[in-house]
């Protein structure tokens, strides 16, 4: 379940003291999204997501190819994957060829079943992590994830 956080939200400025400006989600005073007159939900605004044990996240970039701030409030902890901004052209040509999804046309409905041979067979490199409780991962721009 996605939520957005109300600009009004209590939680909101516990959140803005806890993260460092440099990662904050609306960025350096030099940020273009400083200049917007509305928050916009899960661009200026953070979103939670809500997941039980075993749910998952299909492929994706960020709305508008914005990088993210992404925290994990657990109780478990979430295993990622990513591809660098330079290798997503490859990444979605191969999906589409091998199981006719386009990433960006059906975003999120994809999910590869074996990291390794993916890894393999489109010849990019895929990051792995683990992120645990309390952990904060950062996601440049146009990075693709899952």
């Amino acid at each position: 379940a996605n939520i957005d956080l109300s600009a009004q939200c209590d939680e909101l400025e516990s959140l803005r003291e806890a993260i460092p400006k440099s990662i904050w989600w609306q960025g350096a005073p030099s940020n273009i999204l400083q200049l917007l007159r509305s928050p916009v939900p899960g661009v200026t605004l953070p979103q939670l997501y809500f997941k039980v044990k075993g749910a998952w996240t299909g492929g994706h970039e960020e709305n508008g190819r914005f990088a993210s701030v992404n925290c994990c409030h657990g109780p478990a902890c979430s295993k990622w994957f990513a591809v660098r901004a330079e290798h997503a052209k490859k990444l979605r040509k191969f999906v589409l060829a091998e199981y006719k999804i386009d990433l960006y046309a059906r975003e999120g409905n994809w999910w590869p079943i074996d990291i390794k041979k993916l890894q393999k067979k489109c010849q990019i490199p895929i990051q792995t992590g683990i992120q645990h409780p309390g952990d904060i991962i950062l996601l440049q721009g146009s990075t693709l994830h899952w």
